[in-house]
């Protein structure tokens, strides 16, 4: 389908604006899982409408083969000698959201923070965000920040904060537990609809783990799980267990029978070698127009001896032909989706006392002046802040009996 370009102050992108730019030479749409979401096109200079065309432009294009028609701003347009320009867009939510502070605010749940990132807005705020989501825990933001940073990209964002995926729907925002489908039929074989290959395996202790395992903890109860290993924990040489701090995902006490459920469900969507393969193919076997980012495919290469189930976690959509050029498979690395709700116990021990600090605001006010943090760094270490009206204490606590106390005071 051939991009239209939209009248500047559209906020409806169904509509034909000034009408399509029939001079597109080629129209490709990027999507990352919670990363980029674009447009870059190659328009001839002849094309009608042209004169129209500026920086700040708004193009409606096909993003994907589900999805209905998707507004982009353009940031960039190149116009050589030859006559063929080359345009970026980037996606409208994203491009609007870097242009909307956002005051401070404190909220105790995920629903509270995204009604208060709208409310706060210190611009008209055009976005519906939602989620699918349940999570109790606190966000608090003490100076203003962008709805972009908010979302993802500064330390407390929604991201660091609850974990998730978005999708983006124009100005509908949703922040989901999962994109696309866990399980499908979709195929790509080497020797038969694969036409390129590119695969880059990284085997670290941080995306590698072959278990976990759980435990909750408070000042009255402490809860352990068993370890739960991942599907393909057979694959390696020997175990690599972590330590799974499950506190901040439940707000009551929970059974061991939950933790080991939540563990179980965590490493097998965390716990794999971890692969990006780039894949090009004619067309997928069983597939149908109802394939995204996010459905877990099946890849198989005979000359490496690969077959893997990975997500998709980038697309590039060929607007003009209504097909995709190439998938991503994997996982997307050094990006906001690495986020998981709750706190990483794979992180230092004294970033994860920052991340808990934003919590004590709300648990001071409703717990009689007295908030507690507590972080354990293993099975026999663990880490204790106290604050209340008289001062703030450190404690340093092993099994082995070693206690080290710190005491601010007014």
């Amino acid at each position: 389908m051939i991009p239209r370009l939209l009248r500047d102050a559209s906020e409806v992108f169904s509509v034909n604006g000034y009408g399509a730019l029939n001079g597109t030479v080629s129209a490709i749409v990027k999507e990352e899982l919670n990363g980029e979401y674009s447009l870059s096109m190659e328009l001839s200079a002849d094309d009608s409408l042209f004169e129209y065309l500026h920086v700040g432009s708004i193009i409606a294009a096909m993003p994907n083969k589900t999805d209905a028609r998707q507004a982009f701003v353009v940031e960039h347009i190149s116009k050589p000698i030859e006559g063929i320009c080359e345009i970026y867009a980037t996606h409208i939510a994203q491009f609007r959201a870097h242009l909307i502070p956002v005051a401070p605010f404190s909220a105790a749940s995920l629903a509270e923070a995204l009604t208060a990132m709208v409310s706060n807005s210190l611009e008209t705020n055009p976005f519906t965000i939602t989620t699918d989501k349940v999570v109790a825990s606190a966000m608090v933001t003490l100076v203003p920040h962008t709805f972009r940073e908010l979302m993802g990209g500064v330390e407390g964002s929604l991201l660091d904060t609850y974990g998730g995926e978005y999708k983006y729907d124009n100005f509908s925002i949703e922040l989901l537990a999962r994109r696309g489908r866990p399980s499908t039929d979709l195929r790509v074989f080497y020797g038969r609809n694969m036409t390129e290959f590119d695969l880059e395996e990284d085997f670290s202790w941080t995306d590698s783990l072959t278990g976990v395992i759980p435990f909750w903890e408070s000042d009255e109860a402490q809860v352990v799980g068993s370890i739960q290993y991942a599907p393909n924990h057979d694959d390696y040489a020997y175990a690599r267990t972590g330590v799974l701090d499950c506190t901040e995902h439940f707000e009551d006490i929970p059974t061991a029978a939950q933790l080991n459920a939540y563990a179980s469900q965590w490493i097998a969507d965390k716990g794999n070698l971890a692969v990006n393969l780039e894949v090009a193919f004619d067309h997928l076997q069983n597939a149908d127009s109802s394939m995204q980012i996010g459905d877990t495919i099946t890849v198989i290469n005979s000359m490496y001896n690969i077959n893997l189930k990975r997500r998709i976690v980038a697309t590039e959509f060929n607007v003009l032909s209504e097909e995709y050029e190439s998938v991503t498979i994997g996982d997307l690395k050094a990006t906001i989706s690495d986020a998981i709700e709750g706190m990483d116990t794979t992180e230092p021990i004294d970033k994860r006392l920052l991340l808990g600090a934003k919590n004590i605001a709300v648990r001071f006010a409703s717990n009689n002046g007295t908030a507690t943090v507590q972080f354990r760094q293993s099975n026999t270490e663990w880490y204790m802040l106290v604050f209340n009206s008289t001062g703030i204490t450190y404690e340093h606590t092993t099994d082995g009996g070693a206690n080290y106390t710190t005491i601010w005071t007014k």
